[in-house]
């Protein structure tokens, strides 16, 4: 379909729509800055294409960042670790992995029997029973905690910390 004619002042007449109003809490919530409603989402909608967008990022990572982040954060990757086109591991099987070792590497320079003990993943997403499995290990030099994360939704983000 073709994109929709702009209005003289070159907004569509979309923002001051309320059906455009009633989208802002939920983008909001779902981490949507004003910048990226400005320079990314408005001029999509007016042009009915593929606005430009900057290819660094220089956000901390949400790990170390001070301000409260929402949980996809913590999975998003740098401009660096993303391929364009996407690494497909099914097709490509035979050159990349999934697989996560999971431990202490140790000295890359020397092998010893210390190094065999690590734990590998075939995926970086565990089923519950896996998890439940890892919790209940019992060998020598590994031990597992359970980190509550979870807050009072009454008091919000400051229940958070």
């Amino acid at each position: 379909a073709p994109p929709p004619s702009p209005t003289p002042e070159g907004t569509f007449g979309l923002m001051g729509s309320s059906s455009v109003k009633s989208l802002v809490a939920p983008l909001r919530a779902n981490g949507y800055t004003h910048e990226t409603m400005d320079t990314l989402l408005l001029p999509m909608v007016e042009t009915g294409g593929e606005a430009m967008g900057s290819m660094g990022n220089d956000a901390p990572l949400a790990v170390i960042s001070e301000r409260p982040k929402l949980v996809f954060e913590y999975f998003k990757q740098r401009f660096a670790q993303v391929t364009n086109p996407p690494i497909d591991p099914i097709r490509e099987a035979v050159v990349t992995s999934l697989r996560c070792p999971v431990g202490p590497e140790g000295d890359l320079a020397t092998m010893t029997e210390r190094q065999a003990h690590r734990l590998e993943l075939d995926a970086p997403f565990l089923t519950l029973e896996q998890l439940e499995s890892l919790k209940a290990i019992d060998t020598e030099g590994w031990s597992t905690t359970v980190i509550d994360t979870t807050f009072s939704v009454k008091e919000g983000l400051k229940g958070a910390h």
